[in-house]
């Protein structure tokens, strides 16, 4: 759905050069753009990176004994084993005591979605410049 007249919200391919435009102006825009004008070399280079990436990301949820892959139904559903509590830094202990609020109040949920109101990324970058200039 488009809403005519309107660039943003309009039709993106209206927008398109023509087909023989397009050749005419393919040079000059890729040169200016530092890309070769036909880019089957640059798709095989994009392709053959992102299978590797694929294929160690595949490899290292074989070897990591923290995930699995389940058949649930007709799906398969990738399970992630919870990870152990770490104890919180000296350095965190520290920043908490300097600007005197943790950084994520005790028995607040982390991810935001229940629990007390965590304080915005502003909030907390003002008040720990306003301790260190203390």
């Amino acid at each position: 759905m488009f809403v005519p007249g309107l660039r943003k919200w309009g039709d993106r391919n209206a927008r398109l050069l023509g087909d023989a435009v397009w050749e005419a102006a393919r040079t000059r825009v890729c040169e200016e753009l530092d890309l070769a004008p036909k880019p089957d070399k640059i798709l095989a280079e994009w392709t053959d990176g992102l299978d590797k990436a694929h294929r160690e990301f595949a490899d290292g949820l074989a070897a990591n004994p923290a995930v699995r892959i389940e058949q649930q139904g007709s799906r398969d559903r990738t399970i992630l084993t919870g990870l152990d509590r770490l104890d919180e830094p000296a350095s965190l202990v520290e920043l908490d005591n300097r600007i005197g609020a943790p950084a994520i109040p005790a028995g607040a949920d982390p991810s935001g979605r229940g629990g007390p109101r965590l304080r915005t990324p502003n909030e907390m970058i003002f008040k720990v410049v306003g301790s260190l200039r203390d």
